[in-house]
């Protein structure tokens, strides 16, 4: 969902380190557009390896400056391994599959994060739902990486792309 932001981002970058379970496609777009990027097939859920993942990347190509992150619920340490080996200064933006319902304590939970993390920027992208008449229905893969590389160029600590519906689900 986030292979045409990766693409954008490759385009506009020196360097770009892919981790994922299956890289492939999406660097072989990357390479079509004579980007450079390095494959690196990791299940985040795994920190372990997730962590020896990104130094090696950053021992090989230097330090990450902005890491973009889709982390599910169920790998809930993989944010805080991440953060843990970036090297200052980096910005994180970490995409949240809100399900239409705005997280709670979000502001808590931003500020919890900069101040464990400092001075790596930690920013919040949260996925919502379009409205179409009466009716609702999921972002596309376009829709969720325009407003992704939106989010990342617009700086701000929290974006929402769609909408979102305080403290209820989806309509």
């Amino acid at each position: 969902m986030l292979a045409d932001a990766s693409v954008a981002i490759a385009a506009d970058s020196d360097h770009l380190s892919l981790l994922s379970r299956h890289p492939h496609r999406v660097a072989a777009r990357i390479r079509d557009i004579g980007a450079s990027v390095s494959e690196l097939p990791i299940d985040y859920r795994n920190s372990a390896a997730l962590v020896a993942a990104v130094s090696s990347s950053q021992e090989r190509f230097g330090p990450i400056d902005f890491a973009l992150c889709w982390v599910h619920s169920t790998a809930p340490e993989a944010i805080q391994s991440l953060t843990g080996v970036l090297k200052a200064p980096a910005e994180l933006l970490q995409v949240v599959g809100s399900s239409g319902k705005m997280p709670t304590h979000l502001d808590e939970q931003l500020d919890a994060l900069r101040e464990t993390y400092r001075p790596i920027e930690i920013r919040f992208v949260l996925l919502g739902f379009i409205k179409v008449g009466s009716r609702t229905r999921w972002l596309s893969h376009s829709e969720i990486s325009d407003g992704v590389l939106a989010a990342a160029y617009a700086k701000e600590p929290v974006s929402i792309v769609g909408e979102i519906k305080r403290g209820s689900a989806r309509a």
